[in-house]
């Protein structure tokens, strides 16, 4: 296990290589000049503009830029310093990055609840009522435009009934309905995905073995289905919880919610290419570190994952025994 870690660890890095050069790459060729907008605008002079090129090393070329980029991040840790704020990249994600993650949080746990709740009901419901309704719930859930949910919610519970704050994130009265909004639509993805695996689950023949030797059908569902029909479900909730981690855009756009979604969006906003560069590095890095947590849980969930990658330690300490000793 020690050693997959390991691998996973390494392989992050050609990742990550991969994320700076891309987001330099994206920067280069997208419309509009930072030293203009910092200038003010169209009515910028052109001395303004190219004195704050020279201070900004606008005037270099790609590879002499990206190359002082990437030395500063691995001698110093700089992942850059914001055109507009002149502050470190650094400081401003970390300042802005316990929202997003709160954020992030508050809705994977409400949908994992209600995703997995329903999920099972309607599964072992199947064709019922039931399994309708919740059917209807996870496809309306899954088509509705984040952007569109989360104004009916504002417009329904702000302004109407005047129950909770329409932007913000500060005390736990705003967290309430951006966290609903996301953990709805999150949670009718999760429906979806466990009521497919467990359907698949309580069909396999050691489900019909544990109902023939008198298990009840609780310990059937919890204790043998569902806990074998949870990976795919773990895979779906951390690749979820991955995106809103990287800052769920729209969602942080609409509530004013001052995370890293928005952040990103001021930044590419104002050609903030620094912050862009910055944020899209440390996103990648959250991301990679939420799948490699992904992989772990799986072998908590399914002792076989476990034992598999013991069995593949030993086998290869034992063929390196017989290489060493064929040698000897």
């Amino acid at each position: 296990m020690t050693r997959y870690i390991l691998q996973r660890l390494l392989q992050m890095i050609p990742v990550l290589l991969g994320v700076i050069i891309l987001a330099f790459v994206l920067n280069e060729v997208a419309p509009g000049d930072p030293a203009v907008l910092l200038a003010g605008g169209e009515s910028a002079t052109p001395e303004a503009v190219a004195k704050i090129r020279e201070e900004l090393k606008l005037d270099d070329p790609f590879i002499v830029r990206f190359a002082d980029y990437f030395k500063k991040m691995v001698t110093e840790g700089n992942i850059g310093t914001s055109y507009k704020t002149r502050q470190p990249v650094a400081v401003e994600v970390a300042h802005r990055f316990p929202q997003t993650f709160k954020m992030a949080a508050i809705s994977a746990i409400f949908a994992s609840i209600i995703g997995i709740t329903l999920g099972v009901l309607s599964a072992i419901k199947q064709y019922t009522f039931l399994d309708n309704l919740i059917s209807m719930f996870s496809l309306v859930g899954v088509s509705m435009p984040v952007f569109w949910s989360s104004l009916l919610g504002i417009l329904f519970f702000s302004i109407h009934l005047r129950l909770l704050p329409s932007s913000g994130f500060y005390t736990w009265q705003h967290w309430l309905l951006p966290c609903f909004v996301i953990g709805t639509s999150m949670a009718a993805s999760v429906v979806r995905m466990t009521r497919s695996s467990m359907l698949e689950v309580i069909r396999q023949d050691y489900i019909r073995t544990a109902r023939a030797k008198g298990q009840s059908e609780r310990v059937v569902i919890f204790k043998h289905a569902l806990k074998n029909a949870m990976i795919p479900v773990v895979t779906n909730i951390g690749m979820h919880f991955g995106v809103l981690l990287g800052g769920a855009v729209i969602i942080e756009t609409v509530f004013v919610i001052p995370g890293i979604g928005k952040y990103i969006t001021d930044a590419i906003r104002n050609r903030d290419y620094p912050v862009v560069q910055g944020s899209v590095l440390v996103l990648a890095l959250v991301t990679c570190c939420v799948n490699l947590g992904v992989d772990l849980l799986y072998a908590m969930i399914d002792p076989r994952i476990k034992s598999q990658y013991r069995g593949m330690a030993k086998f290869k300490k034992k063929k390196r025994g017989l290489t060493e000793g064929g040698i000897r």
